[in-house]
């Protein structure tokens, strides 16, 4: 196993009964399906990727492991509904039927395919599946496959999709990668760091239990400001994540009301010298570290120059485990209570002509206790904000407000990051 999954294997079997890392994909479909050529699309890419082939052991072994099996029958159920009056049906049949049910990974396959018929012409499809088959990443790359597949066999035309990597090829280049050199890069990154953050501390509003109970909004971005983000992007050259990265971490600061800054960031882990990785499915989306210092008078070209380097240079050395970075390093897993998650975007935005998706939905739960996602969603830009529910709705709407008042802000031209400090501070 790569640290990614070990870590993902060990939490599961360490919150066995709170269904960690158990993800569902819903879509509601309008249009005629044909369920038959929909599963045939689904077996196909089943077979063909190779972590959806796997199970995992680590019983009387001194590490666990991932053994591919040659064969596996994909899993998967199809129910009409039509008839029946009660709209949520389906979802009590999901609930008794997969969520209570949740993966052994031991033997289990990691990943379901439901489908429900609701109504004429009217679906839900649920795929459900475990974290450490399936990133944001993978669901690009395995909703696109299934489609082209099904488009193929209702024109009963022949399709040639290349043959993705081997698992075992992201293994050995993983095998052969400098740690010592990763270590020294880290510590020298994040040596003199002391300032640890207390930001999900400060934004908690009620409780003390250990728990977690994760819930989710969806905010929509202002297209206006889409547009305006896009633009002030090209003129400096810089990427969008990139500045959203820095309104989050001024955000961050602050709430923290520091200077020194350190935040979770989600990267998809493809290294980009492993030809054909862009395909790669399965859990190769990581945490890295991303420390910004705020020193006066840095300007925001400044940052965002500084913000862009950082994550480029980071990402060589991103193969080295977050729980190995703080092993060796002055940070604490306290640092990433929250992550910002802006690269294993789902894209909903596919054209589709034999039917329409009207909308799509991840539901999971997470050991984080406050993450905030970029996602592409039908109706445009989202920001996806995942929080305990010890972090009030209030809160989490506030937070939204300001950090899209946050990005405009940002895009005024002179300013450093004192203005924008000095301006609209979030108090808790």
């Amino acid at each position: 196993l790569s640290a990614n999954q070990e870590r993902l294997l060990f939490y599961s079997l360490f919150h066995r009964s709170a269904g960690m890392y158990y993800q569902k994909y819903i879509m509601d479909i309008v249009g005629e399906v044909q369920v038959e050529y929909l599963i045939q699309a689904y077996r196909k890419v089943i077979h063909l990727h190779d972590v959806f082939r796997s199970i995992y052991t680590y019983r009387e072994l001194s590490r666990p492991v991932q053994i591919i099996l040659k064969q596996r029958e994909p899993e998967y159920c199809y129910r009409d509904l039509s008839a029946v009056d009660d709209e949520r049906q389906w979802n009590d049949d999901f609930e008794a039927h997969d969520s209570q049910t949740g993966f052994k990974l031991s033997y289990d396959s990691a990943i379901r395919l439901h489908i429900f018929k609701v109504k004429k012409s009217q679906y839900k499809i649920v795929l459900s599946l475990h974290h450490i088959c399936f990133d944001g990443y993978s669901c690009n790359v395995v909703l696109n496959e299934i489609y082209d597949w099904y488009c193929a066999l209702l024109a009963g035309e022949a399709l040639r999709i290349p043959e993705p990597l081997p698992r075992r090829s992201y293994i050995d280049w993983y095998l052969q990668q400098n740690r010592i050199e990763a270590i020294n890069y880290w510590k020298e990154y994040l040596g003199d760091f002391e300032q640890h953050g207390n930001f999900v501390n400060r934004i908690i509003d009620r409780g003390a239990n250990n728990s977690l109970h994760i819930v989710t909004k969806m905010f929509t971005i202002d297209e206006k400001l889409v547009e305006n983000m896009t633009a002030f992007c090209k003129r400096k050259a810089v990427t969008v994540n990139t500045l959203i990265l820095l309104a989050y971490v001024l955000m961050i600061a602050k709430v923290e009301k520091a200077r020194d800054i350190v935040c979770g960031t989600v990267i998809n882990g493809r290294p980009e010298e492993l030809k054909g990785a862009d395909r790669l499915v399965g859990i190769y989306a990581d945490v890295i570290p991303l420390r910004v210092q705020l020193k006066q008078p840095e300007t925001i070209d400044n940052l965002l120059r500084s913000i862009q380097k950082d994550i480029a240079i980071a990402k060589k050395y991103s193969y080295l485990s977050l729980m190995d970075i703080i092993a060796n390093t002055n940070v604490v897993e306290a640092d990433f209570q929250h992550v910002i998650n802006l690269e294993s975007l789902v894209n909903q935005k596919k054209s589709l002509k034999h039917f329409e998706i009207t909308n799509m939905e991840l539901v999971q739960k997470s050991k984080y206790m406050f993450s905030f996602i970029l996602q592409n969603t039908l109706k445009g830009y989202c920001f996806r904000i995942e929080y305990d529910e010890k972090i009030s709705d209030e809160t989490v709407d506030r937070f939204n407000r300001e950090m899209q008042e946050l990005l405009a802000m940002v895009m005024q031209e002179n300013l450093n990051f004192t203005d924008i400090m000095n301006n609209a501070v979030f108090d808790k």
